[in-house]
């Protein structure tokens, strides 16, 4: 099997090389099927499709070899391949992988600085973690998604302590730190978390007290509700005061009529009563004919 690879990964025909690539994956340590691997893998004129299936092959096999080539691939110039590259070092704990993953969670890319979040969580290295805080705070929400879950699994101790770090150089905490820090600490069950949630609940922020109600609410705890609900009408207050600000007066009144609950009674344009000068509607009666047969 593994001699069908080595031959088959240097056939002309591209399809042909795909049936080989795809058989790799799964094959163990071997040194003979390494080296072809990873020379289809740093080929930059082969199809993206078989150069993943490279890397996913290498990531199986764990060898110094292996891991050598996906840490380079990780600098390629093709984002599929830098993407599958860092997929394939999952749970790989060398520190070398660790901070080859570290370097990739800054990628230019979004899927592949996801691709690098999530494989750093399954190293459980205390020292990704940082990173990976950071990495809570990117702008593109699938990077925050994968970052978040890979924090999940660590221990909340020591999250905690690296959550709490304040930096320095900020007088205060940005707004993405605190929106990264809501979904981190929404994943805990721990008592300073729920605290903390609590607090947010606070702020005068709309986004941060929305946040943060999401995150409580998934700690199903009926002793929060009270809380919860006057979180919530503040938010519906926020709402209407922004209504107030950006739609017309004549839609905002067209709004207002449905007398929706915003925290406080919003105002009823009540339909006017009829005087006795207003003008009675005259039903017309239809004329009887009546017709005589002769």
């Amino acid at each position: 099997e593994n001699l069908l690879v080595i031959k088959g990964l240097n056939d002309p025909n591209e399809q042909m090389r795909q049936m080989p690539a795809k058989a790799a994956i799964g094959i163990n340590e071997d040194e003979d099927v390494v080296e072809p691997l990873s020379k289809t893998l740093g080929n930059s004129l082969e199809s993206e499709a078989i150069r993943a299936m490279a890397a996913e092959a290498l990531g199986g096999m764990g060898s110094e070899e292996s891991v050598s080539a996906l840490i380079d691939a990780l600098k390629d110039d093709n984002v599929a391949v830098r993407y599958a590259a860092a997929a394939a070092l999952s749970g790989n704990v060398e520190s070398r992988v660790v901070e080859a993953l570290i370097l990739a969670t800054k990628d230019e890319d979004k899927y592949v600085r996801a691709s690098a979040a999530y494989a750093l969580g399954t190293t459980r290295a205390g020292y990704a973690l940082i990173p990976l805080i950071k990495c809570a705070e990117d702008e593109n929400e699938v990077v925050r998604f994968s970052a978040v879950n890979s924090i999940a699994g660590y221990d909340f101790e020591d999250v905690y302590k690296r959550l709490m770090i304040k930096n320095k150089d900020e007088a205060f905490e940005s707004k993405n730190r605190i929106l990264a820090k809501i979904e981190i600490l929404g994943k805990f069950k721990d008592d300073r978390a729920i605290k903390h949630l609590k607090d947010y609940l606070q702020d005068s922020d709309p986004d941060i007290v929305f946040k943060a109600t999401n995150a409580l609410m998934g700690h199903e705890d009926p002793s929060m509700l009270e809380e919860l609900i006057a979180a919530s009408k503040r938010l519906d207050k926020e709402l209407m005061n922004l209504a107030k600000e950006n739609i017309a007066p004549e839609v905002f009144s067209d709004v207002t009529k449905y007398n929706i609950d915003f925290g406080e009674s919003a105002p009823v344009t009540a339909a006017p009563k009829a005087s006795q000068d207003s003008p009675k509607e005259v039903v017309k009666e239809e004329p009887h004919i009546e017709v005589q047969i002769p």
